[in-house]
């Protein structure tokens, strides 16, 4: 695919004059759910101004009640809005380009990444066309969100509930965590269905891997997954769902028609010249194909064209989610969670007699590094998933693995406020469930669990040790296997 890409031009319009738009207000205020005076969907609004410091993410970004909406507009933040919503459950799912090597490719050059994004993006809509499940494409900076609701009185929500053997530990946490202001309806039993959601997504994303994976040029990879070097170097498009990792009330998405300004403010990841050259992007619904989409510009500009007729209120899925539910409990992912969370979690107790260091001295470095020096290495999903593969290899049941890391966000490594903020158990258990459920459905052909790809992916420290991990790879297949 080769596309001229339209640069910006003197009349691109501001971020804050692109936002006095009323067209744009209107499509922001329908995509946050805040059409209602008063009657507010979404709980809070989070923003970045480019002021908050000089390593700025998501995660330092601050909470705003809905009622700020406008003051936010007019100093041109970018702006997301919580995933929490008084109206139903959101779906979301997460597509990006990634390379290491080159992060800021995707903005200099987008036209290459975007297509090595399509074959995963059309096997996205050929999934979501079977199960009559219209989720909203939206075209961010780096890939694609999809997202849709299911309204809390459906019937989907129970389902999903269902699947959830226990209440979220989290929801028991959630006042502290929030300002007095949000006030949502939120119960076990939607907690739980925010859970559910975790696994049956699981089994979508797996689906897409499937279907993608062989047309598509570069790996495709759950959660951001770093790989090993190949023909186009470590690029991967990696399909993310680590918001089942996450409290729901503690999640949050870029806005449709949202400025998009993260490589303004992340020179250290995007280079000087980069945050210089290119102009503020806005997420836009996908309309036609990704050509016509970069020719036409993803600036202000293009956005308040778009903004005057495309709808940005985001859609109703419940059949289609009921769709999914039926599929994914009829397969054997199903079961493979089953088993999962039928093992108990090991108690706090029992961490330190079960996880003596004794029991790691013929860890690999690469697994043993983690373990002892865990962050930030365990935030990251390669070490997380070498650290399961390397367990599993040794007859570990996932959930003792999980209960291992968990052991580690619990110790005294620097951690901040995170586990005040997020949730330990509910972040090690979907991150094992995932990479565990790979392996045992065969998803994970461990092809890259050798000491080659660990040394291209950053993992080994290179201390010069001898171990082979062929040895753990083989012991796992036959793990698997049997």
């Amino acid at each position: 695919m080769t596309v001229r890409i339209r640069k910006p031009l003197a009349r691109e319009p501001p971020v804050r004059d692109y936002y006095r738009r009323p067209e744009v207000r209107a499509r922001i205020r329908e995509y946050a759910s805040l059409t209602e005076p008063g009657h507010p969907g979404c709980a809070y609004l989070a923003a970045m101004t480019g002021h908050e410091g000089p390593y700025v993410t998501w995660y330092d970004a601050p909470h705003y009640p809905p009622a700020s909406l406008d003051r936010l507009l007019g100093v041109g933040a970018d702006i997301a809005r919580s995933m929490l919503d008084r109206g139903g459950l959101l779906i979301f799912l997460d597509v990006d380009f990634q390379d290491p090597d080159d992060p800021g490719l995707v903005l200099r050059s987008p036209s290459e990444p975007f297509e090595m994004l399509e074959p995963v993006y059309a096997a996205i809509t050929t999934e979501l066309l079977r199960l009559d499940m219209p989720l909203l494409p939206l075209m961010t900076g780096g890939g694609y969100h999809f997202v849709g609701r299911v309204g809390w009185s459906s019937k989907a929500i129970s389902r999903l509930a269902a699947l959830c053997p226990e209440t979220p530990g989290w929801l028991n946490s959630m006042s502290p965590r929030q300002p007095p202001w949000v006030h949502p309806v939120l119960g076990e039993l939607e907690a739980r269905a925010y859970a559910g959601l975790g696994m049956v997504m699981e089994h979508l994303g797996h689906e897409i891997l499937r279907h993608s994976s062989v047309r598509c040029p570069i790996p495709v990879v759950m959660n951001g997954t770093i790989v090993g070097r190949g023909g186009r170097g470590r690029q991967c498009v990696s399909i993310d769902l680590t918001f089942a990792g996450d409290p729901l009330d503690m999640r949050h998405l870029r806005v449709a028609f949202g400025a998009y300004q993260r490589h303004h403010w992340r020179p250290d990841i995007f280079g000087e010249e980069l945050s210089r050259t290119v102009a503020p992007l806005v997420v836009l619904p996908r309309v036609g194909s990704p050509e016509h989409m970069l020719a036409g510009g993803r600036g202000t500009a293009a956005a308040i064209e778009l903004a005057s007729r495309v709808d940005a209120t985001i859609p109703d899925v419940a059949l289609g989610m009921e769709r999914l539910l039926d599929d994914y409990l009829v397969l054997p992912v199903a079961a493979v969670h089953r088993r999962f969370y039928a093992k108990p979690s090991t108690p706090r107790e029992e961490w330190s007699a079960l996880f003596d260091p004794r029991e790691w001295s013929d860890l690999p470095p690469c697994v043993s590094g983690s373990l002892n020096a865990p962050n930030d290495r365990l935030l990251q999903p390669a070490h997380v998933q070498q650290v399961v593969r390397a367990f599993l290899s040794r007859g570990w049941p996932p959930r003792r693995i999980a209960a291992l890391i968990q052991s580690r966000y619990a110790g005294d490594f620097r951690w901040g406020d995170r586990w005040k903020r997020m949730h330990a158990p509910t972040k090690t258990e979907a991150d094992v469930r995932m990479f565990s459920t790979l392996c045992f459905l065969g998803i994970d052909r461990l092809i890259d669990f050798n000491c080659v790809s660990a040394q291209e992916k950053g993992l080994c420290p290179m201390t010069g040790c001898r171990h082979d991990l062929r040895a753990d790879r083989h012991r796992l297949l036959e793990r698997v296997v049997s």
